[in-house]
This record gives structure tokens, sequence and C-alpha cells, in this order.
């Protein structure tokens, strides 16, 4: 992986090597935590991935080339299923649906993205923004808020 930087307080946990893919000129800063459970997480090329953030797959995440991602930015393909409050929460399973992050995306500090979100190329999501899950989001679009919604497109 010529041109990666990888922190030495950040960290990588995988079930296979070959299931995580990190492109070339990729900086990962301290205190990241990248985690598969048996999927694909695919990092292009010239991605800036800040302090603090957490990638997470159960499905397959893809990160497309040239996004900046902030700082403790949450990823993630799955969640909780709530369905009975009978039931504990932990046995009750997940929702999992891939996530996809377009080329040339700026991802703003502490935004969570949900399972099943799909982003187009140069997209903006705002700092704080909760990216609700299966949402799809068109070329240029500014999302922000929490849940996260179109508030603008860059021109």
């Amino acid at each position: 992986m010529p041109g990666l930087f990888f922190d030495k307080d950040s960290m990588i946990v995988w079930h296979d090597r070959e299931l995580i893919q990190i492109g070339n000129n990729v900086i990962i800063l301290p205190f990241c935590t990248i985690t598969t459970w048996g999927h694909p997480i695919i990092i292009e090329d010239n991605v800036w991935v800040s302090q603090g953030v957490t990638i997470s797959a159960q499905k397959g995440i893809k990160i497309g080339k040239n996004t900046m991602i902030g700082e403790f930015v949450s990823i993630r393909d799955h969640e909780h299923i709530l369905k009975d409050i009978d039931i504990p929460i932990i046995e009750q399973g997940f929702i999992q649906a891939e996530v996809e992050i377009g080329e040339n995306n700026w991802i703003g500090a502490k935004a969570t993205i949900l399972a099943g979100v799909k982003t187009g190329k140069g997209v903006i999501i705002g700092a704080n923004t909760v990216v609700p899950k299966f949402m799809e989001i068109p070329d240029g679009a500014i999302v922000a808020g929490n849940p996260g919604k179109i508030i603008g497109y860059v021109k």
C-alpha cells in the first residue's frame, strides 16, 4: 500500500486481511478503528481519515477516492433491531446493508452514517449530522441535521 500513513494509535480488526483494501495516498490519523465482521471494507485512493473515526462492516463499506472524513465520524453498515422490549436488544439481531460513500465527499466531524446509505459524487455531510439508514444522496448534495436532510447543493 504505497503512500499509506496509518497512525500507530489506530487499530484494524479483521477476520481476513483481504477483506480490508486500502488504496494509495490514504491517511488514517490516531485513534481510528476499522472493523470487519467477514465483509469487505474498501477505502480508495487519496482518502483522509481524521482522528477517532470508526468504520465497522457487517455487510460491506466502500469509501470513494478523494474523500475527507472529519474527526470522530462513525460509519456503520449495521444497527440493532429493536422490535420487542421483552427480548434483550443483544438477542434481536441486526439490520445490515452496504454503505457506499461516493468520490470527493466531505464528511464533517462527528457525523454518523447508518446502514444502507449511498452518496453520490461531491457530497457534503455537515458536522454532527446523522444520515438515516437507507438514505440515497445525489451528486453535489449538502446534507445536515438530525435526521440528515438535503439542505442545498454544491454549485
